[in-house]
């Protein structure tokens, strides 16, 4: 969650609440899928963590595609009213 913030420069900031009512979407969506980890936390307690199905990363791939030709046509949107 900190890591989000950072990278966003603190313009998103996660919630514990908002972070599992992803986690849990995602898994029933059957986009994220959990994955076992053999490395304790200093806690004692196991690391939970996750990684993208086939399906999920075809989804992921589409949403970057998606995205980016958004971005694309903002660009041209802007450099055509500085001309």
């Amino acid at each position: 969650m900190k890591d989000t913030e950072r990278l966003s420069d603190g313009r998103v900031t996660l919630s514990t609440s908002t972070l599992y009512g992803a986690i849990k979407r995602l898994l029933e969506s059957g986009w994220i899928r959990r994955v076992e980890n053999e490395h304790a936390r200093g806690n004692g307690r196991v690391k939970k963590e996750y990684e993208l199905t086939d399906q999920g990363r075809r989804i992921f791939e589409a949403e970057v595609a998606r995205l980016e030709s958004i971005v694309t046509v903002a660009r041209e949107t802007t450099a055509g009213a500085q001309a």
